[in-house]
């Protein structure tokens, strides 16, 4: 079942995560507390060891020592609540931006604005109706 063998003291912490698991497909879903991940069903999972707060998945990548490759642990199932070693790999804050455009999720900045069709009183951003300045939209109604 398991690829790797945790160091003795680990495994008290390994069985209470897995204890907190359900299976879904091949992801390990986290069925304690989770925290929002913008664009998602569910949020990453959380835990709290010798008193501080702590992200399931990060645990886990250090518990199966996952080898460096940045500081952010990514999922390849881009499903937050996953703590599957095998779904969980090191990346930088350019990898892990570059996964999630490559993955639909980086809905921000410029490309999430320019889907809006109204200004936020409900006016239509139409050709006479915007003006623009420095890439932002501004409603001609409102101003």
């Amino acid at each position: 079942m398991f690829l790797w063998l945790p160091r003795e003291y680990d495994k008290a912490l390994l069985d209470r995560l897995l204890a907190r698991r359900k299976i879904v497909g091949e992801c390990w879903e986290w069925t304690g507390t989770q925290v929002w991940a913008p664009g998602h069903r569910g949020g990453y999972g959380q835990t709290t060891i010798q008193g501080k707060h702590a992200l399931v998945h990060k645990v886990m990548a250090d518990l199966v020592h996952l080898p460096v490759g940045g500081p952010h642990v990514l999922h390849t199932c881009d499903n937050p609540p996953c703590f599957n070693p095998a779904h969980l790999f090191r990346g930088t804050n350019h990898e892990n931006v570059l996964d999630a455009v490559a993955k639909g999720r980086h809905e921000s900045g410029d490309r999430h604005n320019h889907l809006k069709t109204h200004c936020p009183a409900g006016h239509p951003y139409s050709e006479d109706n915007t003006y623009t300045w420095r890439g932002s939209r501004r409603c001609k109604i409102c101003l």
